[in-house]
């Protein structure tokens, strides 16, 4: 079945999404507008069938063919920098595991550009941002990404520190993380120095996680990560995950 969508007039707000039921259709949808600021309209065709990941992606005569797993959710026009002239496509998925992700592309009036493939539920601020709330393993993380003019591509703003939005279980009838096992917390992650031992049923709150290294986007979260945690006697000290995890509940650990 084709579907059609007719855009009439200019985009005002440049964020207009098109869904579709999950199945096992072939999905063709089509709209008009100007993509790269030359007052010219292009002919922008995406296809793809509902219940798979694969699409292909026409504008003008540009072709791409890509996929998302496990599939994808529609796509939509959005305006990365109202200040640069040009509109961006969006092509959206749940992702795996829950996790949505998205790749996003533009068009130079030749060629069709990978603007970047991001995951995590996602904030355009339309003036060159996009705030991004990832999950990490038993936390959020919020990650920054920039517009870069030169390129036309988005590139992560890496932190030093992460602050650590828990996802918790619901076993406390009050929010915590409750130690099970005796750990020591450091006076930071390069110090022998031991702050505190912190006592077996005390309550901990971890603040903030200073990653290691980095594999990419969505593999942050690893065994030797360091994080910052507040003791229930007010003090601050950091430990390794691979030292803690098995020694404290409450978090809820999940891919």
């Amino acid at each position: 079945m084709i579907r059609t969508l007719l855009i009439l007039g200019a985009l005002i707000a440049f964020c207009i999404p098109v869904y579709a039921d999950i199945g096992n259709e072939l999905i063709t949808q089509i709209l008009d507008t100007d993509l790269n600021g030359d007052g010219i309209d292009e002919l922008i065709v995406m296809e793809y069938i509902d219940s798979e990941g694969h699409f292909t992606l026409k504008i003008n005569d540009s072709s791409i063919d890509e996929w998302l797993e496990p599939y994808l959710s529609g796509f939509e026009i959005v305006d990365l920098d109202v200040d640069d002239g040009m509109i961006e496509i969006l092509i959206h998925s749940p992702g795996p595991s829950d996790d949505p992700n998205c790749l996003i592309y533009a068009y130079d009036g030749e060629n069709i550009i990978e603007v970047g493939h991001i995951w995590g539920i996602r904030k355009i601020n339309s003036d060159g941002s996009i705030y991004i709330h990832v999950w990490r393993g038993f936390w959020f993380a919020t990650e920054k990404y920039v517009l870069i003019p030169e390129t036309h591509q988005l590139e992560i703003i890496p932190q030093e520190l992460y602050y650590v939005d828990v996802w918790f279980t619901d076993q406390f009838e009050t929010p915590g993380i409750v130690v099970m096992e005796p750990f020591p917390i450091y006076r930071n992650p390069d110090s022998e120095e031991i702050v505190e031992e912190l006592e077996v049923n005390s309550t901990i709150t971890i603040i903030a996680c200073k990653p290691t290294f980095y594999v990419n986007e969505r593999t942050r979260f690893i065994l030797w990560d360091w994080y910052l945690i507040m003791s229930e006697t007010g003090l601050l000290g950091w430990a390794n995950f691979w030292d803690f995890y098995n020694k404290a509940e409450g978090f809820a650990i999940a891919d």
